[in-house]
């Protein structure tokens, strides 16, 4: 399956979870003590809703990894694994981004 095809598959996978969620959360109305204006909130929380939400994550994130959210310095996304790395750095390599050193025997930003 294509990687279009997998993001689809898991935006769709991710929207018909949010549906659901809306549809089998209960309102809860409070009144703004305050404003005395009453506010409504719909909540969840059963263990199923978390377990299904866990998964729709773990699917999603098989499916893009990284190259959606990016990483945080001093890591950089590596687009074949998907997964976030530590960026290289010494001769040839390029420098650190700023607040951080290139380790002279590793060859990695820390």
């Amino acid at each position: 399956m294509p990687v279009a095809d997998l993001t689809k598959t898991a935006i769709i996978i991710c929207s018909l979870l949010f549906v659901v969620d809306c549809a089998t959360g209960h309102e809860v109305c409070r009144t703004d003590p305050a404003t005395n204006v009453e506010r409504c909130f719909i909540v969840s929380g059963d263990y199923a809703e978390a377990a299904a939400t866990a998964t729709a994550a773990a699917a999603s994130w098989a499916v893009v990894g990284c190259t959606v959210n990016g990483c945080e310095p001093p890591y950089r996304c590596n687009p074949e694994t998907k997964l976030c790395e530590r960026i290289r750095c010494g001769e040839g390599m390029g420098s650190c981004p700023s607040g951080y050193v290139c380790d002279p025997v590793k060859n990695l930003c820390m």
